[in-house]
């Protein structure tokens, strides 16, 4: 790994190197997990991903940590970092973070040609919102109704250690990810936010990622996709051919570079297979309320 000063050397060269992406139209892909975008909402961000007027933008809300530790959350966060590189064709390699000030929270950044990753790092909050003992049982669902008053980023560099005070901090933060973003498009209609629909979503990190979203649009240009997530696996397939060898493609690179990493993840099982042959939206397209 680069030693300490060399990080920063090569972080400050990107940030001005890769700070403007100039784009007709940009795409959000907000998520709670780290393989909710490659699962449930691709093929259609593979195809923003390789658009040649596009600039894509990833939020992760959640380490993805399942309570496991610090190298379950970051075979999650290689792998999904991997899925974007297979997408634009390249290799499979370390991506260094740039720290980016958003809404007083310094969180990491990975630029990969067009693309954007923001990890805000908040613990896994488990399927039923109950959290994991590891993380003192925090979640987005405690946050939202009052349980907590507050979120620890779980983080692998202290210079990325930050605490969200309420639900309103968290919403803020991803609101101004998405203006800063959005900032330098050239048509404001061509900002697109993609996320699982909390009134249908099956887990709880889902859900109150999606809330969290739907608030942090109030009053915003942006035009709203929202997808089912869990249930599409009772529902007809309807992505076949190159959208469904490209869409497993993605999924299998996220899942290859988390198994290689120390302690690594393995989601190759029979669910998530059923998963990559269907992407259902329940709504599409519209101006945000």
């Amino acid at each position: 790994m680069p030693k300490p000063i060399q990080v920063w050397l090569i972080a400050l060269l990107c940030f001005f190197t890769s700070q403007v992406i100039y784009a007709d139209n940009v795409a959000f892909y907000i998520g709670a997990h780290q393989d909710d975008w490659q699962l449930f909402m691709t093929p259609k961000a593979y195809h923003d991903i390789i658009g040649p007027d596009n600039k894509v933008v990833f939020i992760y809300t959640t380490a993805g940590d399942a309570g496991k530790g610090t190298t379950w959350w970051q075979a999650r966060r290689a792998g999904a970092l991997s899925s974007i590189q297979f997408a634009k064709r390249q290799k499979i390699e370390y991506v260094l973070p740039i720290p980016i000030d958003i809404n007083n929270h310094l969180i990491p950044c990975h630029i990969i040609g067009n693309t954007r990753s923001y990890f805000m790092g908040l613990p896994d909050g488990n399927h039923g919102g109950s959290g994991f003992p590891a993380t003192n049982h925090q979640s987005l669902e405690k946050l939202k109704t009052g349980k907590i008053d507050s979120l620890d980023a779980l983080v692998d560099e202290s210079q990325y250690q930050t605490r969200y005070h309420g639900w309103t901090d968290l919403v803020n933060t991803i609101r101004k990810i998405i203006e800063k973003e959005s900032a330098d498009e050239t048509r404001p209609e061509g900002s697109v936010v993609n996320f699982i629909d909390p009134k249908v979503a099956k887990h709880s990190d889902h859900t109150y990622t999606g809330l969290s979203v739907e608030e942090a649009l109030n009053n915003s240009k942006s035009r709203q996709a929202k997808f089912y997530d869990y249930a599409i696996m009772d529902m007809e397939p309807n992505v076949f051919g190159d959208d469904l060898v490209l869409k497993a493609g993605m999924f299998l690179f996220y899942n290859q570079t988390a198994f290689e990493m120390p302690n690594g993840v393995d989601k190759l099982k029979s669910k998530y297979i059923k998963w990559l042959s269907r992407q259902y939206q329940t709504h599409s397209g519209s101006v945000s309320k």
